[in-house]
């Protein structure tokens, strides 16, 4: 799992990163209940997306020792 994680974070580019950063402070440290990420066509939205759901499940993963469970609904 450690390795597919490390995959995705790997195909990001710098402002894709920065990005999934970003809305990761703002939604689980600083407590907001939803972001929108918007840009132009092409650059990578849905790319942004699976790097922050990689990294929320990454950290759940590890403040629970494994036993967290981790659901997501993509629409």
């Amino acid at each position: 799992m450690k390795d597919q994680i490390a995959k995705t974070f790997l195909g990001l580019k710098d402002f894709q990163k920065k990005t999934v950063d970003y809305v990761y402070d703002q939604l689980y440290k600083l407590g907001r209940n939803r972001m929108l990420i918007a840009d132009e066509v092409g650059l990578g939205k849905t790319i942004v997306t699976k790097g922050l759901l990689a990294k929320a499940f990454m950290e759940a993963n590890e403040k629970s020792g494994g036993k967290r469970t981790f659901r997501v609904v993509y629409v």
